[in-house]
């Protein structure tokens, strides 16, 4: 598949963080239900590497049952410091990726590291742009 290629948002404004600064970034509606290739991670990983570096790993969480497209897809991004995850955040939240707006957070470590990677009512919302 081709590379795409993420897009800077429109209109640049003051950005407030999404959630407690921790290592691990959550990318929401990157990609919707069905839509997860074996590249996916590898390319997620490696632009993350390149743009703001110390990445440890990445996953992919496909969320099962009766849950909206923007939530289905959870792409989670493991940084070696909280430093570096920041960038992320404030870089790729609001980006546009293959046509749809990029929602980028901070997870918590310890749901991360028990493999606890369903939505919870606990994360920072989406924003009312994405659930119209």
């Amino acid at each position: 598949p081709k590379k795409q290629a993420m897009m800077a948002p429109p209109k640049k404004q003051t950005k407030k963080l999404r959630g407690k600064p921790s290592e691990v970034v959550l990318l929401r509606n990157m990609v919707g239900p069905g839509e997860v290739d074996e590249e996916l991670c590898k390319e997620t990983e490696e632009e993350c590497q390149d743009k703001y570096g110390g990445v440890q790993e990445c996953k992919i969480h496909e969320v099962q049952g009766e849950v909206r497209a923007q939530e289905a897809v959870r792409i989670f991004v493991k940084f070696s410091s909280i430093e570096n995850a920041v960038k992320a955040v404030v870089d790729l939240d609001g980006r546009f990726f293959a046509g749809r707006q990029v929602c980028a957070c901070f997870y918590d470590v310890r749901r991360y590291e028990n493999e606890d990677l369903l939505p919870d009512p606990s994360e920072p919302e989406l924003p009312p742009e994405l659930c119209g």
